[in-house]
């Protein structure tokens, strides 16, 4: 292979501390982990990072990154060393979100790719390698343009699959794909798998090629968290995160909110224990001093306080993602106070008591209240508060309720924040309802984007009547196509290849297709129905899932998942059988 180098380091290139740079030749093989958007969101995602520290921890490894670039006509070249990705022997893309899908085709096209996977198995190009949480739940809308997925999370699956490629050096790619896709449970190799579609747009039939590949393809599960500590390996002075140290403290949610897809996909929940997140937070302090704490459970972890406390010996300011209302304690808010904390965020995701047991969100508004006063008595000045709209069985009575909540807890603010003598802001941020695979809703119908439009007017304009609030909605023809792209199948992969290649983007690209995508994301499904992700054994019944939407539909709450293994959703059972 090349040994060429190109110019990496232009005058306003980001400052960047923690880079790995390897010797090209020194090393065996090259990877370029792409992250489908831009460079500033790419640095901040975690697991992004992640699978950049992954690769090159396996000595004979070195993996460079890429991003989309900001201008359509930019140099799609490695970060690290200026090369051209044509230069790789794998290509491995880390997706986080569903709207990214398009710029994957793109991005391979600029790359000098061919773009479908059928059309690269005559002539020499890198093979094609993608994952992330966006592949895991539904990996269908990509499928063609992609040679092989890694299913589920990246330190259980990535060692495995690199000792296969090892042991496959020199093999044509075919013979490649075909071992990785019979000896790897978590590899999924698309193109060995036929899909019937009935005229109606369901799903007909879905058959491997060869009867010794498997019919269904298991998600890989970190069994202990502890062994991969998930940090930033890489801090930069751009994006949300700058200069940010972030940790995640454990994989997976308890509370089994009926619309989150990690807190059913990262089943069993897992927190890291106290030492390893005590020995990240000091590597941390050391190279930064904000530190974010990261997790769907944030304010679960047992032992919380003492990170607080070791935080503060540290001498670095803790962040801290949104904190569930209930965990909120006088004690914790005050730790909070100390930490530097200026704005809490919250999620009570719906206004009325009748949704939030509809979406199983486990709080009630005394609660919210009770937590905004030890927030904001412990001198914490701002709040920020997250709300979704178009949830399933959702009347106008319930999207007057999220501004009635809204209103309660700016009175309790305003009430508490003039004791203090100083008045701080509220901001809301309000997001459409999007249906997600591997969750209890993932046969629930979107609300249209008219109902959605007329939901968020309705909204901003009695909010806009409250002072001192400020409201943020997320582009409804976002939500939309996220709500597409999350629940469709292969047929997705012409529509993303031609928005990929016109100018105006998805404009005019989805009203020439023909499968309807507002028909598709807005219909109920059946529970008889074949979902394009059935094939993906998350450990999680879809028996289970069915019951709690069940459930939901009949406003009845569930409890939340023990922290010793149980057997309610399945994912316990398959924990305790992978576990040596």
């Amino acid at each position: 292979m090349k040994d060429r180098r190109r110019s990496a380091s232009p005058k306003d290139a980001p400052r960047e501390r923690g880079v790995l740079r390897k010797n090209w030749r020194e090393t065996r093989y090259h990877v370029v982990l792409v992250y489908p958007n831009t460079y500033d969101v790419g640095m901040g995602n975690l697991g992004f990072q992640t699978v950049y520290g992954l690769f090159n921890r396996m000595p004979e490894w070195l993996c460079e990154r890429a991003f989309l670039p900001v201008r359509p006509d930019g140099s799609l070249e490695s970060i690290e060393s200026g090369r051209p990705l044509t230069d790789f022997d794998i290509v491995a893309f880390s997706i986080s979100f569903e709207n990214d899908f398009v710029h994957v085709p793109a991005l391979l096209r600029q790359a000098g790719v061919p773009v479908w996977a059928h059309q690269r198995r005559s002539g020499s190009f890198p093979l094609i390698l993608a994952g992330g949480v966006a592949c895991t739940l539904n990996p269908e809308p990509i499928a063609p343009f992609i040679d092989v997925f890694l299913l589920g999370e990246a330190e259980e699956v990535l060692d495995r699959w690199a000792v296969v490629y090892d042991q496959t050096e020199g093999w044509s790619i075919e013979e490649r794909l075909w071992h990785m896709a019979r000896s790897i449970p978590c590899a999924y190799v698309p193109e060995f798998y036929d899909i019937g579609y009935a005229d109606a747009g369901g799903i007909l039939f879905r058959k491997a090629v060869q009867p010794d590949l498997p019919q269904t393809i298991q998600a890989g599960v970190l069994q202990d968290v502890d062994l991969w500590p998930t940090s930033t390996r890489i801090l930069t002075d751009v994006g949300a995160f700058r200069n940010h140290f972030l940790i995640e403290i454990g994989r997976g949610c308890p509370h089994g909110c009926r619309f989150c897809s990690a807190g059913f996909l990262y089943r069993p929940p897992r927190y890291r224990s106290l030492a390893v997140l005590i020995e990240e937070l000091r590597r941390g302090a050391d190279l930064s001093s904000i530190i974010g704490i990261l997790g769907t459970a944030v304010s679960d972890l047992p032992f919380l306080p003492s990170v607080c406390a070791e935080g503060r010996k540290a001498g670095v300011s803790l962040s801290f993602s949104s904190l569930r209302v209930d965990a909120i304690t006088p004690e914790l808010a005050e730790e909070l106070a100390a930490q530097g904390v200026k704005t809490a965020t919250l999620a009570p995701e719906a206004g009325s008591e009748r949704m939030r047991r509809v979406i199983n969100k486990g709080i009630d508004e005394t609660q919210v209240i009770q937590a905004v006063r030890s927030l904001v008595r412990a001198g914490i000045p701002n709040l920020k508060l997250y709300f979704m709209m178009g949830l399933p069985t959702e009347t106008m009575v319930d999207i007057e309720a999220i501004v009635a909540l809204i209103a309660t807890v700016k009175a309790v603010f305003l009430e508490e924040s003039r004791k203090r003598g100083t008045i701080g802001t509220i901001a809301v941020s309000l997001n459409a309802f999007v249906p997600k695979p591997v969750t209890p809703f993932q046969w629930a119908p979107m609300n249209p984007a008219a109902l959605l439009r007329q939901k968020a007017r309705i909204i901003r304009n009695d909010v806009g009547r409250i002072p001192n609030v400020t409201l943020s909605v997320e582009p409804i023809r976002d939500a939309v196509l996220q709500g597409w792209l999350s629940r469709t199948d292969r047929r997705a992969a012409e529509a993303l290849d031609r928005a990929s290649r016109s100018p105006g983007g998805w404009k005019g690209v989805l009203r020439s297709m023909p499968m309807d995508p507002e028909e598709e994301t807005t219909r109920q499904r059946p529970f008889s129905e074949t979902l394009p992700w059935d094939f993906i054994d998350t450990g999680v019944s879809r028996t289970f899932l069915q019951g709690e939407y069940e459930r939901a539909l009949e406003g009845r709450p569930s409890p939340p998942c023990p922290l010793t293994a149980c057997t309610r959703c399945g994912a316990c059972r398959q924990h305790r059988q992978e576990t040596p």
